[in-house]
């Protein structure tokens, strides 16, 4: 893997103060090393013990671009797993989509305009009867709740975050705010509802009960901009962003982001989901991506003053870290990790390389080594606000794998059959 390495990070780091600089010079020196590592040809390897098919099939002969979306939900559902959930990329607009890829089909569920290429419409499963997805009707940003077999439709005019385990509520935040300060996680659409200055006491997230449709602000952005404060926040422009429930609803993991004249920072907080409780987890500038453990344990790729940035395994409850696989797991850098049911695996992509391409990795807590299940090539095509991340997913049963790719030339949804790689561990 020709990664970059611990200098070419450092100097990542440093420029971190001068964003519009960094930017730019990432940019050249990428295409510099490109044109010294490409293999002519390339498109992917995966691991001979590992199964990869994309769901082509289900689009019965039609040219689709297709993908699912972020790497914190699942596409399976209905019940059975059988069933998928995915987006078809039809100009500005996403189809959602419920596919049975066994039987290669699909059924339409509906048409959104509140969509971006790294997390789609935030569509998922409720319960096995029911989806939703974020979409705009008569000019007001919501979700959309729909049961998937394509009937009773439901619209509430808040967006989702994320839902509770439990179907019944979810968090939301201010998706405009967002497309002004990052365009990848944020909608364009004009709306009637939100707006990207909000006032500070005013926005943030709220709790949403989707059966009386009924919200309210439980953390404000004015709160955190408030709570340890730092003077790096000064004249800075904040908002918040990749929350998620516990596994049982009973916590809510999130970042505080803000972007000033020092540079961007990032903070790891974790709350009650009714804002109580609230506790700052990690604060050394850099926080990227996470997920559950249990309800107690989050695995995070952030920094720490003392080890730098890594994998670190992260006690909720006391805000003790510990490093995960050291240099074993932490030498390939930011990626998207979740837990496998029973907590043994975690699967974990990576950024483009040197020579373009991205690495998907499986990770055993209980040897602490590393498995590469495969290795797929990112087109320049899909960079920057079109690119698009492996966002690996697990199935409900923690046999497969879910992925999106472009290595074939057009964006793609995949799953990834692992069982025979698993069976040699058990």
């Amino acid at each position: 893997m020709k990664n970059y390495g611990y200098l070419e990070r450092t100097i990542a780091r440093q420029l971190d103060r001068f964003p519009t600089i960094r930017r730019t010079a990432k940019k050249v020196y990428q295409r510099l090393n490109y044109w010294r590592y490409r293999e002519k040809g390339f498109q992917c390897e995966v691991h001979p013990k590992v199964k990869l098919q994309s769901l082509d099939h289900c689009w019965g002969g039609e040219k689709a671009s297709y993908f699912f979306g972020y790497y914190d939900k699942t596409p399976w559902g209905g019940g059975d797993d059988a069933k998928m959930l995915m987006h078809r990329v039809l100009g500005k607009e996403v189809e959602i989509v419920r596919v049975c890829p066994e039987q290669g089909k699909r059924l339409r569920l509906g048409m959104s305009s509140a969509w971006n290429h790294q997390q789609g419409s935030m569509t998922q499963w409720l319960n096995d009867e029911i989806v939703a997805y974020n979409d705009v009707q008569d000019r007001r940003l919501g979700v959309q709740v729909i049961g998937a077999g394509g009937g009773n439709k439901q619209f509430i005019p808040w967006p989702i975050q994320t839902v509770h385990p439990g179907g019944t509520e979810v968090l939301s935040l201010n998706y405009k705010r967002l497309h002004r300060q990052r365009p990848e996680y944020g909608y364009k659409p004009r709306v009637s509802n939100f707006s990207s200055d909000v006032p500070l006491g005013e926005d943030g997230l709220w709790r949403v009960n989707l059966e009386t449709g009924r919200a309210e602000l439980v953390l404000s952005l004015s709160q955190l901009r408030r709570h340890r404060p730092r003077t790096e926040m000064e004249n800075a422009s904040h908002r918040v962003n990749h929350a998620m429930y516990s596994p049982k609803g009973t916590r809510v993991v999130f970042m505080h982001r803000w972007i000033g004249d020092e540079g961007k920072f990032s903070r790891l907080y974790v709350a009650a989901p009714n804002g109580d409780d609230l506790r700052l987890l990690m604060d050394d500038r850099m926080v990227s991506h996470y997920s559950w453990r249990d309800e107690n344990h989050l695995v995070v790729w952030g920094r720490t003053e003392k080890q730098g940035n890594r994998y670190y395994l992260v006690d909720v409850r006391d805000g003790t870290l510990r490093v995960l696989g050291e240099e074993v797991f932490g030498q390939f850098g930011d990626g998207h990790p979740s837990y496998a049911p029973g907590g043994r695996w975690i699967v974990t992509d990576t950024y483009p390389d040197k020579g373009r391409k991205r690495y998907l990795l499986l990770f055993d807590t209980q040897t602490e080594t590393v498995h590469r299940l495969g290795r797929f090539f990112a087109p320049w095509t899909f960079d920057g606000m079109n690119r698009c991340d492996l966002h690996p997913r697990w199935s409900p049963d923690g046999n497969y794998i879910s992925i999106d790719s472009t290595h074939e030339g057009s964006r793609k949804s995949y799953v990834m059959d692992i069982r025979k790689l698993l069976n040699e561990y058990e």
